[in-house]
């Protein structure tokens, strides 16, 4: 299964700024996501966090129902040491937890894709 996810950044970054950005970015993001690009420039801080966004919205789709807005913060979107993108399904019990993700940037937009990988192991 396949999700795709867009957002608009303009429209993040209104969310994020606002009085309850603080709290909506606790409630959907890890502190290791928060903390990964925090030292860039803000313009990157906030790509790179709705980029996150949007992924963790392509998993929930690709899940088939498995995860719920309500799991945000338990999808973890993380650069291993070659600078790919990964996911990581923290603390939840779910059948898969595999998943080819892939994200990109434009002026305006972020747009995520996520794969379930149906032939990897999966828990049972």
């Amino acid at each position: 299964m396949i999700g795709v996810d867009i957002i608009n950044i303009s429209r993040f970054k209104r969310l994020a700024d606002s009085r309850n950005g603080p709290r909506f970015l606790m409630r959907v993001f890890t502190p290791m996501e928060i903390g990964l690009f925090k030292g860039n420039e803000n313009k990157i801080w906030l790509l790179t966090l709705a980029g996150c966004f949007a992924l963790k919205e392509a998993v929930i789709k690709a899940s088939q129902g498995e995860l719920s807005l309500a799991d945000l913060q338990n999808i973890e979107i993380y650069m291993n040491k070659n600078g790919a993108i990964n996911v990581n399904i923290l603390d939840l019990d779910v059948r898969c937890k595999n998943y080819w993700v892939s994200v990109s940037y434009e002026e305006k937009y972020a747009i995520a894709i996520a794969a379930k990988i149906q032939w990897a192991p999966c828990n049972s």
